[in-house]
């Protein structure tokens, strides 16, 4: 599902502008590859602990909301979703690179 959320997120960006959904995809896509990036450099460790920080706070809200503890388990499933439209926003830019 966040695969072809992610290759759809362009195209819903242009008809509607909607900077929120655009952010939190950046945010939860961002995750993995500042993870991997911080072992080479401390900057993308700073950078991913401000991403994390988003999705915490995120969850945090989420729980003081629901009282539910599963608002937390949102974090390991954001993550994942993340990815998937990681990967489908590379597969969109890569599909249109002519179309541009």
């Amino acid at each position: 599902q966040g695969r072809w959320y992610g290759r759809n997120i362009f195209s819903y960006f242009k008809k509607t502008r909607d900077l929120i959904t655009l952010g939190g995809v950046f945010i939860y896509s961002s995750l993995l590859p500042l993870l991997f990036l911080s072992f080479f450099h401390k900057f993308f460790l700073f950078l991913f602990v401000i991403d994390f920080s988003f999705l915490f706070i995120y969850s945090f809200i989420g729980f003081i909301i629901t009282k539910s503890l599963y608002a937390f388990a949102m974090i390991p499933i954001n993550v994942v979703r993340g990815a998937g439209e990681l990967i489908g926003m590379i597969e969109s830019i890569k599909n249109n690179k002519g179309k541009l």
